[in-house]
């Protein structure tokens, strides 16, 4: 058994070849593979153009986590620094506090002194 084909071609009557019936099935099964071929190849270069978008994405939401975290640790010391001056005003606070109660009990002191010998003396 065997099938005749034709040249897309070349058609004229010399041209006519007949294949047996394998090997023409051979040739539909090879011309059904790499069409299946070129499908899947198609389909790997989509997934690999998605899978570069997913990855730009991702690495646009690290870089994006990478500069809040030194932002939070820029803020961070910002905080530190102010807290330390916050501490070193109220010390100084504390001291002057401190001394203006000496001046008053020494001040009361004094002025209890006075009385207690302005009240002998009289």
């Amino acid at each position: 058994m065997s099938l005749c084909a034709f040249s897309q071609i070349v058609t004229q009557k010399d041209s006519l070849m007949c294949l047996p019936v394998r090997i023409l099935r051979a040739v539909s099964k090879d011309l059904l593979r790499g069409d299946s071929a070129i499908a899947q190849l198609k389909v790997a270069n989509s997934q690999i153009e998605d899978m570069h978008t997913l990855v730009n994405i991702k690495d646009s939401v690290i870089v994006n986590l990478t500069i809040k975290d030194l932002n939070n640790l820029d803020m961070i010391d910002a905080l530190h620094e102010n807290n330390a001056i916050v501490s070193r005003e109220l010390d100084i606070a504390e001291n002057q506090l401190l001394r203006e109660r000496k001046k008053i009990t020494n001040f009361g002191i004094a002025t209890g002194v006075i009385f207690a010998l302005l009240a002998i003396f009289k």
